[in-house]
């Protein structure tokens, strides 16, 4: 029933706001929001690839071989 009601409310602001007045705030938002999340994701790749444990192969002996 909240999806119905969400869906209707977009569907009603959409058609009676002009674009440009929906897609302002929205690409202003969007702006401010990326360089934080951009360092985010890459302070999150810089741990994965600093504390990654290195699993060496472990070396089986061959049979047979001396």
């Amino acid at each position: 029933m909240k999806a119905v009601a969400v869906a209707i409310g977009a569907g009603l602001i959409l058609k009676v706001l002009p674009p440009r007045v929906v897609a302002r705030p929205l690409t202003t938002l969007a702006v401010q929001l990326l360089p934080p999340t951009l360092i985010g994701f890459g302070l999150l790749k810089v741990l994965e690839l600093c504390c990654q444990e290195e699993h060496e192969p472990e070396v089986l002996p061959s049979a047979g071989v001396s």
